[in-house]
């Protein structure tokens, strides 16, 4: 699956993040140190795939799951209990930009699957929440 596509997506369509980009694993977030803030990465997720469907060939559909992290600000704030607002207008957009929209290379629409808080630390939340498309493998002998 090509994550270019979904960062563009967002980019164009969530201006309120200050800054959209891809990293290959959430380690490779906290190495990087402290992005502008509020920001998207795209990470990529778990695929699945279906057996086999041809006799000769392999043709294989996955499941990509695609995860996005949002890292939003809570000054003044110990338990983040207000950035949930802050939070939700940035979210809303997000569905919005993916929901029922097809990457390039997809065989079906981008569905949402869940949403849950991943860390919360140094006046920074960290929220993960995570879409899923169809598209295949495939190869001919």
């Amino acid at each position: 699956m090509d994550y270019a596509p979904i960062v563009e997506r967002i980019r164009t369509e969530v201006p309120a993040f200050k800054l959209v980009d891809f990293a290959a694993t959430f380690e490779a977030l906290r190495e990087r140190g402290l992005p502008t803030l509020p920001a998207a990465f795209v990470l990529p997720g778990q695929e699945t795939a279906r057996p086999n469907s041809l006799a000769g060939a392999v043709h294989n559909q996955v499941r990509f799951r695609i995860r996005v992290y949002l890292f939003v600000k809570f000054a003044g704030d110990a338990l983040g209990g207000k950035v949930q607002d802050y939070l939700e207008a940035l979210r809303a957009p997000l569905r919005d930009a993916l929901l029922a929209w097809q990457p390039p290379g997809a065989d079906g629409v981008i569905e949402f699957e869940a949403g849950q808080p991943e860390q919360l630390a140094n006046g920074i939340l960290v929220w993960r929440d995570q879409f899923a498309v169809d598209g295949y493998y495939r190869r001919v002998p």
